[in-house]
């Protein structure tokens, strides 16, 4: 019965796979005009829906790991789960390769010890010889980096940095599945959100790759095995600080196989050790998570499960040790989850609290005084019809990156947080990035020189997030092919185009609606004219000979695409000038895509606003 279901399940996830698309951006040439738009569109409604969430198996740890490291026995769980006279034993995880690990001999356990490693298999048995309990536990054994390593602690000049990412999250998705955890970033952290950083290739490794080394990793260059990549966190390492990398899939890992590990702690053993203690079945097990992503539960537990707990969180309680045991000491803590959003990226809100819960722990733990958080993707969905619609297809090119600055940074250096908010809403890409985490690990953050193009006119393609990227840059210039640049086109329309007009009404209208709660200090705003207005639209070109596989859906499937206006109006009183990009439906379906920007100095007409309150200032006129 179980083999048919598992058929039936693969046919059907056959039968209704995605028709992958593949299309040129025929002007990577021109500065760039980043898309904006509606995520929450109607030509995309029907690829998300609310995931119900599945319990993990229900019994309780009946060992836990003390924050000074022993192994210890909880009796208290022991009598809850109704056990009596029961041995147990405990074995080390030892790794031995990528793929294979052993086991030591037995410790049979009597009393709590310290763990001189970070992981072990614990077993428990009845007198009757009978199993009652089979899991795994972690330490932080930092004892041997401690005591051969001359450590440094976390200062200003000596930031750490937590990154913790996500695989296939683009921005929209993250704002859509992960509000909770968005919201907290924004409002909480002061978080710079980019809504123009662009991936850089097909899959997971040209995007990480130049982020933690920096090397263009395009197929035009050659790139050194794994092992041998000069990886930024071991030159931090080098500094005197310590680090951990954290991948959850080998199967779809990104960095592999590395001869040895490349960090100071490192949990690859332990993800091997969940599929044999608890072996699963990679074909059954997702097929289950296709069923669950789609709200059928066949299962009465998750399918992202290892027994009483989600893998995923397996491995986020393994990072927050890791930055818990060596508190102030300067650290590059690198996680990345695969399993979440890889295939089903609607599971992904299944762990919109958790993500959220660890930024929060980090915050109010003083993790984020002297560090700084990257919370990011590598691309949008590989895997969904949504890239095959006008607005998924342009976002799957924008992955999610955020970036939380400590406090004491931004205010001794107030360039830097110019810089960081000016760039959010510029070309970036991982290379940038790069750059940044260079200035942060050499304290490089006094103001540099205004980035210029060189001799043939170019700008680098790798411009630190510190600095301020140019409006002006250009997909060629950032080193991003046609195939992956997201910037749209423009073409210029008459003032006097009836689409135009009555979009600019909307305008003025949404700018009244915003000036309401304070109309007793600041006139009404009226239409005078149009300064400029242009037809903006992704001029990309369908490429057959580059689509991954023949699907007969494909020839049948059609893409929407949208009308949007890039529309500059000049208004009275004060003789203001406005900016908005409107999505234009019809005349009675126009719909104004992000902030209405004031782009002429508006000087003390809005006087009467405190400086605090920003909208208001740049729409009022003080009566």
């Amino acid at each position: 019965m179980l083999v048919t279901l598992v058929g039936l399940t693969y046919i059907n996830m056959l039968i209704y796979m995605p028709v992958f698309q593949v299309f040129r951006n025929r002007n990577v040439h021109s500065p760039c005009i980043l898309p904006v738009f509606d995520i929450y569109d109607k030509s995309i409604a029907d690829q998300f829906w609310s995931q119900q969430s599945l319990p993990c198996e229900d019994w309780l740890d009946i060992f836990y790991v003390t924050p000074s490291g022993k192994l210890t026995l909880n009796h208290t769980a022991v009598q809850l789960s109704g056990f009596h006279d029961i041995k147990c034993h405990y074995r080390y995880i030892i790794r031995k390769s990528e793929t294979k690990f052993v086991f030591s001999e037995k410790i049979d356990y009597n009393e709590p010890k310290y763990l001189d490693g970070d992981f072990v298999h614990v077993e428990c048995f009845d007198n009757q010889k009978k199993r009652v309990y089979n899991n795994l536990h972690f330490n932080v054994d930092a004892k041997p980096i401690i005591n051969s390593k001359k450590l440094v602690n976390e200062s200003l000049e000596r930031l750490s940095v937590i990154a913790f990412g996500l695989d296939s999250v683009s921005r929209l998705i993250a704002e859509r599945k992960l509000p909770k955890t968005m919201k907290y970033l924004r409002q909480n952290l002061g978080a710079y959100v980019f809504t123009g950083h662009t991936r850089l290739g097909d899959s997971s490794f040209p995007n990480l790759n130049p982020l933690l080394t920096g090397l263009i990793s395009d197929g035009t260059q050659p790139v050194p095995p794994v092992s041998d990549l000069p990886f930024i966190f071991k030159n931090f390492s080098d500094q005197g600080g310590v680090n951990i990398f954290i991948e959850d899939w080998y199967k779809v890992a990104t960095f592999k196989p590395f001869l040895d590990p490349p960090t100071m702690h490192y949990p690859q053993p332990l993800v091997q050790a969940m599929d044999q203690v608890r072996p699963s079945y990679l074909a059954i097990d997702k097929s289950f998570q296709f069923l669950q992503s789609h709200n059928i539960p066949l299962r009465k537990v998750s399918a992202l499960c290892f027994g009483n707990e989600k893998r995923y969180k397996i491995l986020m309680n393994y990072y927050k040790r890791f930055l818990e045991t060596y508190k102030y000491t300067r650290k590059f803590a690198f996680s990345w989850i695969n399993e979440l959003a890889h295939d089903f990226f609607n599971m992904v809100e299944l762990a919109d609290e958790d993500i959220r819960d660890l930024f929060k722990w980090l915050k109010e733990s003083g993790k984020l005084d002297n560090a700084v958080l990257l919370f990011f993707s590598d691309h949008g969905p590989r895997y969904s019809e949504i890239q095959n619609t006008d607005i998924g297809r342009v976002s799957n090119l924008l992955p999610l990156m955020s970036i939380v600055l400590p406090k004491r940074l931004s205010e001794k250096y107030p360039h830097i947080a110019r810089n960081m908010k000016l760039n959010t809403e510029r070309l970036t890409t991982n290379h940038d990035v790069f750059l940044m985490l260079k200035d942060i690990l050499y304290a490089n953050y006094d103001e540099q020189p205004v980035v210029k193009p060189n001799k043939e006119g170019m700008l680098p393609y790798e411009i630190s997030l510190f600095r301020e990227i140019p409006s002006s840059r250009s997909c060629e210039e950032a080193r991003i092919s046609d195939v992956f640049c997201p910037c749209y086109s423009s073409a210029r329309l008459p003032n006097t185009d009836q689409r135009v007009l009555q979009s600019a009404r909307v305008i003025v209208d949404k700018i009244n609606g915003v000036l309401a709660p304070v109309r007793s200090k600041c006139a009404s705003v009226e239409y005078v004219s149009i300064h400029h207005a242009s037809l903006i639209f992704p001029d990309m070109q369908r490429d057959l000979s580059q689509e991954r596989a023949f699907s007969l859906r494909g020839y049948f499937w059609t893409v929407e695409s949208a009308t949007r206006f890039l529309i500059s109006l000049r208004t009275k009183p004060g003789d203001a000038l406005f900016e908005a990009r409107v999505d234009y439906r019809g005349p009675n379906d126009i719909k104004i895509l992000g902030n209405v920007l004031r782009t002429n100095a508006y000087g003390n007409q809005s006087s009467c606003m405190d400086h605090k309150d920003r909208t208001w200032r740049i729409y009022c006129y003080c009566i």
